[in-house]
């Protein structure tokens, strides 16, 4: 489908329907994966007693968390060289 629009000469042309769907379900995930994050810091930080964390104490409780598992990822990393099969 042709778009009415014209940019530097040429015509602009819609998306297919199937990457428009494709891009609504990306969008959606990202959606639901930052608030997943947002649960999983707020989890977090009332894990250890803070009942309401502001939304700047969760952006923190997630840049600790990230910290953590690339941390981990690490030690793991490191393991895996280190393994000698028997």
């Amino acid at each position: 489908m042709k778009v009415a629009r014209k940019c530097s000469g040429d015509l602009l042309t819609s998306p297919p329907p199937a990457e428009k769907a494709t891009a609504r379900q990306d969008q959606v995930q990202h959606r639901r994966l930052g608030r997943e994050r947002q649960d999983i810091g707020r989890k977090l930080l009332q894990s250890v007693g803070l009942a309401n964390p502001s939304d700047a104490d969760i952006a923190l409780a997630i840049e600790a968390n990230d910290q953590f598992i690339a941390e981990l990822e690490r030690i793991h990393a490191t393991a895996q060289g280190t393994i000698i099969d028997q």
